[in-house]
């Protein structure tokens, strides 16, 4: 509702990946733990193709996957 960034607090270098589950995936409680979008990455292979960190240059295959 407030429309507002989630800073899910995960201890991997897959930020990138749980900053687009909370965006796709809205938790209603708990928003910044990992354990609400860990169900979400079998939904989207190409999260688990990534090499992470993300580097500049990947984001255009996941825009055009997932966009």
């Amino acid at each position: 509702m407030k429309k507002a960034i989630v800073n899910v607090q995960n201890k991997d270098n897959r930020c990138f990946a749980y900053a687009l589950l909370s965006a796709l995936h809205l938790a209603k409680l708990n928003s910044n733990r990992v354990k609400m979008y860990d169900k979400f990455f079998a939904q989207y292979p190409e999260l688990q193709e990534l090499e992470y960190p993300v580097k500049l240059d990947s984001l255009q295959a996941v825009e055009l996957k997932i966009g």
